[in-house]
């Protein structure tokens, strides 16, 4: 045990440019968090922190942290005993993963189509009228929950007098159809908080 800790630390660098030892670090450090379950400040673990990457030296130093915080806290397991992750964390990742996923995806469509329909912006803006009586989704912070998502909702009539980007509409969200709101809707479109459905 003695003589490994004076060895621990001493990588094999000859034939190896910096960026293979670097490379070769970073595998390490992954494959303690991913494969061996490793404890340890996630900072530890990764390649960079606020904004500045962390040097070779840095990364071999948090390399040799996670390893002496684990072997201490392992000491009564065979060095050679893999520990596995529990099914329930895995399917737990996965499925946050997952759900992570599919909304940067939805986020993702819906930002596609509100930039494909920016074009008709001009036709609306030249004749307001146009927008009466369109089904359109519309961006606003929900009143209970605080949290920013798109409405389905109609464009019932308009609010006053045309006024071009600033003219104000009347409209029905199905999830209040008793209530009538009216927004300035077109300059929402020009920040991309609308599109027709």
């Amino acid at each position: 045990m003695d003589n490994s800790r004076n060895n621990f630390g001493k990588l094999k660098t000859e034939h190896k440019t910096p960026n293979e030892i670097q490379n070769a670090v970073n595998t390490q450090l992954k494959f303690h968090k991913q494969v061996l379950n490793s404890k340890g400040d996630n900072v530890l673990f990764q390649q960079s922190s606020r904004g500045k990457k962390f040097s070779l030296a840095e990364q071999v130093d948090h390399l040799k942290q996670i390893v002496l915080l684990n072997q201490t806290e392992n000491s009564n397991v065979s060095n050679n005993a893999l520990r596995y992750k529990e099914l329930a964390n895995i399917t737990s990742s996965v499925e946050v993963a997952k759900a992570s996923f599919a909304t940067k995806a939805k986020e993702a469509r819906l930002k596609r189509l509100v930039a494909q329909q920016h074009d008709l912006l001009p036709n609306y803006e030249k004749n307001p009228k146009l927008l009466v009586n369109k089904k359109i989704k519309h961006k606003c912070k929900d009143p209970q929950s605080l949290e920013i998502e798109w409405f389905d909702a109609e464009v019932t009539s308009i609010y006053g007098r045309e006024a071009g980007r600033k003219t104000e509409y009347n409209i029905t969200y199905t999830d209040y159809p008793d209530d009538i709101w009216h927004f300035p809707l077109l300059m929402d479109w020009q920040k991309g908080d609308v599109m027709l459905q």
